[in-house]
């Protein structure tokens, strides 16, 4: 049985943690750890992928969508940090949350990217 609960409060304990985690792999990169920022998008792809299921199966709690939401602002707010790698995810959580929301505080043109659907099935081994 799914336990939808602790599936929402560990979505939102990650997205906490996702500004922070993020401003510390743009640190580690600039001290030449150039994987550091693929290593934050692919924690954050799946820190996403989980969020769509609850999404998609109507049990995203509000708590969590609201963590989602802030998660995406304080990320998009550390204005120095590239996001082209990860810059995907934060439109698609906008997107599923509120999808007809005119967003203005992207750092680049994001059109398409919300349409960009992948399964949200993981890979196995996953």
């Amino acid at each position: 049985m799914v336990d939808w609960v602790v599936r929402n409060a560990d979505v939102r304990d990650e997205l906490e943690r996702a500004s922070e985690n993020l401003s510390r792999a743009w640190i580690a990169r600039r001290r030449g750890h150039m994987d550091a920022l693929s290593a934050f998008a692919s924690w954050l792809e799946d820190v996403y992928l989980e969020f769509a299921e609850i999404f998609e199966a109507g049990e995203l709690e509000p708590d969590t969508e609201e963590a989602a939401l802030e998660a995406v602002e304080d990320m998009l707010n550390l204005y120095s940090v590239d996001h082209s790698g990860h810059l995907k995810f934060l439109v698609r959580i906008r997107h599923l949350l509120e999808p007809g929301t005119t967003w203005t505080d992207w750092p680049c043109d994001v059109t398409g990217l919300e349409a960009s659907r992948q399964r949200l099935s993981r890979p196995k081994g996953s």
